[in-house]
């Protein structure tokens, strides 16, 4: 599984454009064929990605993308991916983003975490993915998988999901990435999420666990 998981993401990573700084970019790679999508194609650079015919080596995908920094400084990069038929080959789809600094929060741990979670999987079908962070800010970059794996996990139930989580020291500016396949002979629709969060200074803990203490005294006392 981890030969596959590095086929993957070496193919994402050789095949497409180099990004500037700070990008939002997606990458089919299907039966020979890749495409790429960057933010911006359109036309309109909004940080969403969203296409509702992907033509990859004679079949059509339905994809959006996004990444948002919150006003708390938490960094997410989504992707939704629907009707992926992935009939005569394994189907590599893989998201990432380049330029992620306010969830930066040397030199404490950010707290990371990866999501999977299939809506539609067909019977006897599986798919599988991995999240990443990356301290050089390189597009598809493996500085770390979240939850300290080697490569994708797998589903083959439609009520299964993934679910990883782990801390890092991210730098200013970094990046995150999603890497997900879909086996051959299998049609899925799926989401997958990575976070970065932010955790709260010594202080902003210390607040919170005495606001805490308070509420549970007048609870008490009512």
């Amino acid at each position: 599984m981890k030969n596959t998981f590095l086929k993957g993401a070496a193919a994402a990573a050789l095949l497409a454009a180099p990004l500037s700084a700070d990008a939002l970019e997606v990458t089919f790679d299907y039966n020979g064929s890749t495409v790429v999508i960057a933010d911006g194609d359109d036309g309109f650079v909004d940080g969403v990605i969203s296409a509702t015919n992907v033509m990859i080596g004679g079949t059509s995908v339905l994809l959006t993308a996004t990444f948002a920094t919150d006003a708390n400084g938490n960094s997410q990069l989504t992707a939704f991916v629907g009707d992926a038929v992935a009939a005569i080959a394994d189907m590599f789809i893989n998201v990432t983003h380049t330029g992620f600094g306010d969830g930066a929060s040397a030199p404490s741990a950010s707290a990371l975490s990866f999501n999977m979670d299939p809506s539609a999987l067909s019977s006897g079908g599986t798919i599988g993915g991995a999240g990443s962070y990356d301290n050089t800010n390189a597009a598809y970059g493996i500085g770390g998988l979240v939850g300290g794996g080697a490569g994708y996990d797998f589903i083959s139930d439609v009520t299964g999901e993934i679910v990883h989580a782990s801390g890092a020291v991210l730098d200013d500016p970094f990046s995150l990435s999603i890497f997900t396949v879909i086996t051959q002979g299998t049609t899925a629709s799926y989401d997958a999420t990575v976070t970065a969060a932010v955790p709260l200074p010594a202080a902003g803990l210390m607040l919170l666990a005495g606001l805490g203490g308070l509420g549970a005294m007048r609870r008490r006392k009512g």
